[in-house]
């Protein structure tokens, strides 16, 4: 398989840029979903009014389910970056359950896809570096930095986009059957923990970039 090259500090600079994108319209998401239809409370030591204090029996809300190009993102920036480390690629192949001509087809997409996804970042950094050089990242007191440009939100979307449109080429290839015995591994890999359970601790999903020893 060919070797995917690092993109180094330029890469992760800008996935951390991409990612700010994310959480911000995370948040706007999660703020709209909230009050669609619903008051929403004031925090607590806010003058706007009392606050509601839950039931006992009250059974707190489900963590928020992963969006699928985000599962595929992590999964193909995982393995494109494992695929010169032929022994780590087989364990983790172990734990897909896929045979060989299979995983081979998921990997050789997921270097593709990072190859495309390393021309978005970098066209992002660009956008994220001209952003500091005008709204530095400590802002005076008072003063909040502006949202996002639009070319970067737009750059988010291609990014997210691209996740998809390689997760639909895997499954016309691979077929419908391996296509769900695959969706359900990440599912489970990638599935929110919930919050207080006792225990051993929960495995945390495969991320980006981080290599088992």
């Amino acid at each position: 398989m060919k070797k995917l090259k690092p993109v180094g500090i330029i890469a992760i600079i800008c996935l951390i840029g991409l990612g700010i994108v994310l959480g911000s319209r995370s948040g706007r998401s999660d703020a709209d979903s909230r009050s669609n239809g619903k008051t929403v409370q004031p925090r607590t030591g806010t003058t706007a009014g009392p606050v509601a204090t839950p039931a006992p029996d009250a059974t707190p809300s489900p963590p928020a389910e992963m969006p699928e190009h985000i599962k595929f993102k992590f999964l193909f920036e995982h393995l494109a970056n494992i695929n010169d480390k032929p022994g780590i690629l087989r364990e983790y192949q172990g734990k897909t359950g896929l045979p060989d001509g299979v995983f081979n087809v998921l990997v050789l997409l997921a270097v593709e896809h990072e190859q495309q996804a390393v021309v978005i970042d970098q066209h992002a950094k660009i956008i994220i570096d001209n952003f500091h050089a005008q709204y530095p990242r400590n802002m005076p007191p008072g003063m909040a930095p502006p949202p996002p440009p639009r070319e970067l939100l737009d750059l988010q979307d291609q990014r997210d986009a691209l996740s998809l449109r390689y997760r639909d080429r895997l499954k016309t290839q691979i077929g419908d059957e391996t296509y769900a015995r695959l969706k359900q591994f990440m599912d489970d890999e990638f599935r929110p923990k919930p919050m207080g359970v006792q225990g051993t601790p929960p495995k945390p999903p495969v991320l980006p970039r981080r290599e088992a020893k």
